[in-house]
C-alpha cells in the first residue's frame, strides 16, 4: 500500500516541479485580452494583469500611440505580436505595463521570457536602440536617472547587452555583450556593424530567458534562443551577478536600497528608425532548490521501497 501511494506521489511532485507555469503570460491574441490587429495596444487590459493596469504610453502617447499596436505580420506564434513601428529619428516610442497585480510571487525566483524580431532598423546615430527593461517607469540605460530594474536588456549597435549593476550602486552597466548576429544569422549587416535589412519571416525571432532572484537582487540564468531553435547557455557569466537596481542613487527622491518597481516596458530610441516584433512575453516562477529535494526524497523512498520487497 505505501508503494501505491509513493509512486503516484513522487510521479505528482516531479510533474508539477518540471514545468514553470507562467503567471504573466500573454502572445498579444484576442484570446489574452482586447488585442486588435491593427489598432494600438495603449489602453489594452492584458487578461493576466487585469483591473486598471491597462498598457499605458511612457513615449509616443497620444495620436503617436498608433505606432504601437498589434500586428499580423511575422508572429513567432499564434497569430499576432506587438509591434513598435518606429518611423521617424526625431521620437521615441515606449509601452509599459505594470505588474503589482497579477499572481506573480515577486518575492520568490522568476523567469523573464519574451522572442524579439527586428524587422527593420536604419543606421542609427545614437545608441541603444532597442530597449526592454522589468522595473522603474522611466527609461535610464546606465542607472544615472536612478532607474531601478530587475533586469534591463538592450538591442545596441548590433549587440544585445544584458545589464548588471555596477560597484558601488549607483548605476549600471552591461554583463554580457554580444553579437545578435550570432543568433540571427539570416539578418544582414553594415559594415558599421548596425543592421540595416533584417529578414522578415515567423523564424526571425531570438528568443530571451533571464532567471532572476530577487531576496538577493541577483541573476541566476541567461539563455538566448537563436531563431534557428539553437540555445546558447550564458548562465555561468551571469550566475550571482548584481541586478541593475542602483540601490544607492538618490536620483529623483529615490530612497536608498529600495526595491524596483514592476513595470514591463518596450523601448525603441529617439533617433532611431526601426520597426521591431514583441512575441510571447512571459514572468514565471520558478521552483526552489527545497522543492526539488523533496522530489528526491520521495524518489529515493520508493526506490528503497521497491528493492526491500523485491528481497
Amino acid at each position: 500500500m505505501k508503494a501505491r501511494l509513493l509512486i503516484p506521489l513522487t510521479v505528482l511532485l516531479v510533474g508539477s516541479l518540471s514545468v514553470t507555469y507562467a503567471d504573466f503570460s500573454t502572445g498579444f491574441e484576442t484570446t489574452n485580452g482586447s488585442y486588435t490587429a491593427g489598432s494600438t495596444i495603449i489602453g489594452v487590459d492584458d487578461n493576466s494583469a487585469p483591473g486598471t493596469n491597462a498598457w499605458t504610453a511612457l513615449l509616443g502617447g497620444g495620436t503617436l500611440s498608433s505606432a504601437m499596436g498589434i500586428t499580423t505580420t511575422s508572429p513567432q506564434s499564434g497569430t499576432q505580436a506587438f509591434q513598435i513601428n518606429d518611423t521617424t529619428n526625431a521620437q521615441a516610442y515606449a509601452a509599459y505595463v505594470n505588474l503589482t497585480n497579477t499572481v506573480v510571487n515577486f518575492t520568490q525566483p522568476y523567469k523573464v521570457k519574451f522572442g524579439m524580431n527586428i524587422l527593420s532598423l536604419a543606421s542609427p546615430t545614437s545608441n541603444n536602440q532597442i530597449q526592454f527593461y522589468l522595473g522603474a517607469s522611466v527609461t535610464d540605460p546606465n542607472g544615472s536617472l536612478g532607474g531601478r530594474y530587475w533586469t534591463e536588456l538592450l538591442y545596441n549597435n548590433g549587440k544585445i547587452e544584458l545589464y548588471r549593476n555596477v560597484v558601488g550602486g549607483a548605476s549600471s552597466t552591461p554583463i554580457v555583450s554580444t553579437s545578435l548576429a550570432l543568433y540571427a544569422p539570416t539578418a544582414t549587416l553594415t559594415t558599421s556593424g548596425t543592421f540595416s535589412n533584417v529578414v522578415t519571416n515567423t523564424n526571425g525571432y531570438v528568443t530571451f530567458d533571464i532567471t532572476i532572484d530577487p531576496l538577493s537582487k541577483t541573476y541566476t540564468g541567461f539563455q538566448i534562443t537563436s531563431t534557428t531553435g539553437v540555445v546558447t547557455d550564458l548562465t555561468s557569466t551571469v550566475n550571482g551577478v548584481t541586478l541593475p537596481w542602483v540601490p544607492n542613487s538618490t536620483s529623483s527622491g529615490l530612497v536608498v536600497n529600495a526595491d524596483p518597481a514592476y513595470n514591463l516596458m518596450f523601448v525603441t530610441g529617439t533617433d532611431d528608425i526601426a520597426t521591431v516584433n514583441f512575441d510571447n512575453v512571459s514572468i514565471s516562477n520558478v521552483p526552489e532548490p527545497a522543492a526539488w529535494a523533496l522530489v528526491a526524497i520521495s524518489a529515493l523512498a520508493t526506490f528503497g521501497y521497491r528493492c526491500r520487497r523485491r528481497q
